[in-house]
């Protein structure tokens, strides 16, 4: 680890080792700023290092795998992965508890349609049925969010049109489906 970094660690400098991690230019001290991190408990650490072995440069997938494997590192990982399975677990004890206060609950997912999907449908102006999302409205979702995409491979998207989008949906918790709760 370079000795910069090493002194941001030692000062446990969170806020100057993400900005490292994210804005240097030299990715290899960007790799160090991110086990600097994992080492100081952040979890943004882990997930740089993660996509970091998928980089086509394969120097940076290597060392990023290296870090990953390293015992202190995997030590680390561990540690933060049963902290947020801790998090998680009062985040559902929390839930619960609202619901039987008679207090709200909201579940949220992403439902993916395609462009396709629409293609050849003629949308009058009173709007057309979208039987996909029919069916989760029938279990009580809602569409809370549309975050299009926008594609370039598909012949169909060429021109920069939406090649299809994410439906953001939400569902109330009620009482009778806390259970659903354990589920997620």
């Amino acid at each position: 680890m370079e000795s910069a970094i090493q002194d941001l660690v030692n000062m446990r400098d969170i806020d100057s080792l993400y900005e490292v991690m994210t804005e240097n230019d030299d990715f290899m001290y960007c790799l160090d700023a991110a086990e600097g991190l994992i080492i100081l408990g952040d979890q943004r650490g882990v997930e740089f290092l993660q996509d970091a072995t998928q980089s086509e440069d394969e120097d940076i997938s290597a060392v990023a795998r290296e870090m990953l494997d390293s015992p202190e590192i995997r030590r680390k990982r561990d540690d933060l992965q049963a902290d947020k399975k801790r998090e998680r677990e009062d985040l559902l004890v929390n839930a619960k508890k609202r619901i039987q206060e008679g207090k709200k609950v909201f579940i949220y997912k992403s439902v993916y349609l395609s462009a396709s999907f629409f293609l050849g449908n003629d949308f009058a102006e009173q709007g057309e049925s979208v039987p996909a999302l029919n069916d989760f409205g029938f279990e009580g979702w809602e569409v809370a969010a549309f975050v299009g995409k926008v594609g370039r491979a598909s012949p169909l998207s060429a021109d920069g049109n939406l090649s299809g989008g994410y439906f953001v949906i939400k569902k109330e918790i009620s009482a009778d489906e806390i259970s659903e709760l354990d589920e997620l």
